[in-house]
């Protein structure tokens, strides 16, 4: 499991909670901006054992930016992440998957391990929460990479059948 564009005031704590109690770990592909909100909620993600990863400063699209401004998002959100917690995500997910041999050259050059999804059930366009659980029960097998979004709640509502899905 994986979520983008948090921490969220109020979201994120519960989301950890709900994984918390479903004994599940999940990679947080972080926005910087957010982070230097909201740096008590990303280090709580490190203490219970989540992976953290770079989802750039302002979440823009990095195919129309041009390059030195793509390392300058990157930078930023590991600068970010750095004051939070110590130390450097491994991961970077360029926001809305977008990416461009620029994109990935900066990546690369920064050590990042780039990471996308193999379903992403669109719960950023609140769908409902039945239409997200099908989504992904639709494309669920084994090593699938599922792409949700921090701050909504329809996606925490599903969590515990999905996970209970996934195990079986």
């Amino acid at each position: 499991l994986t979520f983008d564009d948090g921490p969220h005031a109020g979201y994120t704590i519960k989301l950890l909670q709900v994984l918390k109690a479903l004994h599940v770990k999940a990679t947080f592909f972080l926005v910087g901006k957010q982070v230097d909100k909201f740096p008590q909620l990303v280090q709580r993600e490190v203490l219970e054992g989540h992976e953290l990863g770079n989802h750039t400063y302002d979440h823009v699209d990095l195919t129309q930016i041009p390059p030195e401004l793509i390392g300058f998002e990157l930078d930023e959100c590991d600068r970010s992440i750095r004051r939070a917690t110590g130390s450097s995500a491994r991961f970077f997910r360029p926001p809305g998957g977008q990416f461009a041999p620029d994109v990935m050259r900066e990546a690369e050059r920064r050590h990042f391990i780039t990471a996308l999804w193999s379903d992403d059930p669109g719960d950023y366009a609140k769908p409902g929460a039945d239409v997200v659980l099908q989504r992904t029960m639709d494309h669920l097998e084994n090593g699938t990479v599922i792409l949700l979004h921090d701050g909504i709640p329809d996606t925490m509502s599903v969590l515990p059948i999905l996970v209970s899905q996934a195990r079986k």
